[in-house]
């Protein structure tokens, strides 16, 4: 993930508080998707298949589609605060 493809900006807030706010594409987005896809497919274990071995349709439909979103949004919030928390120190 780079710093370039973001747009962040922030606010002074009372009481020394910085409010920051960041845009994130849709590419970057779909990738933590499939990310997360590919993560939970090698440490899942289900009946019938090896370990890591699990196709994706069977996959999503036995964790169901909230999970994987919860799981992208989870590496996705926590990656991008990173470079967000990055860029604004820069600037100050």
């Amino acid at each position: 993930m780079s710093a370039a493809s973001l747009k962040v900006t922030s606010k002074a807030r009372p009481g020394s508080r910085l409010a920051v706010e960041v845009a994130i594409p849709a590419e970057r987005s779909q990738a933590s998707y499939e990310a997360a896809i590919s993560q939970l497919s090698r440490s899942v274990n289900l009946p019938g298949f090896r370990k890591g071995k699990v196709p994706r349709s069977v996959l999503v439909q036995q964790l169901g589609g909230l999970r994987i979103r919860a799981t992208a949004l989870e590496n996705l919030v926590d990656g991008t605060w990173q470079i967000g928390r990055a860029s604004c120190r820069e600037r100050v």
